[in-house]
């Protein structure tokens, strides 16, 4: 690698506005081949509710997950497509199989947006990711996961 460059020099903090980023290096080899890889990422404010310390749910029963926002965002709740539900490997958490469409309610309140994620009784002795991308303006460009274990 000749040359690799990004939005901030090396061993400086990326941007963490809260919000949805997207985040793009582009390196050049010897031979000046020219590559580039990015990567979407959201940053809250805060996230809360049970899953931020609870290591296993009962199938079956309604997940609440709260994600701070910072402010009052406009638009859809979620992008077109979204929320999803993935089956993944409890041990490595790689993914098992087709994305579903996740049964999740959501209400947003003063910057506040509550998700109540309804998860299916028969998931029991297995682990499921909710993937959530926002659809509100400026937000739609990474997804947020979030990874659980069902007893």
């Amino acid at each position: 690698m000749s040359t690799c460059r990004g939005p901030v020099s090396d061993g400086e903090v990326v941007p963490n506005g809260l919000g949805s980023h997207r985040f793009t290096v582009r390196g050049t080899d010897a031979e000046s081949n020219v590559g580039t890889a990015s990567h979407g990422y959201v940053v809250f404010d805060d996230i809360g509710g049970p899953i931020t310390n609870q290591a296993s749910f009962s199938a079956g029963r309604v997940i609440p997950i709260t994600l701070k926002l910072g402010g009052r965002p406009q638009g859809a709740v979620f992008a077109s497509g979204y929320p999803l539900v993935r089956v993944v490997d409890c041990a490595t958490g790689e993914r098992i199989g087709a994305d579903r469409p996740a049964n999740v309610r959501a209400s947003l309140t003063n910057g506040r947006l509550l998700l109540q994620w309804r998860t299916a009784a028969g998931w029991g002795g297995s682990c499921r990711s909710l993937v959530v991308r926002l659809g509100f303006n400026g937000w739609s460009t990474a997804d947020a996961e979030f990874t659980v274990r069902f007893a």
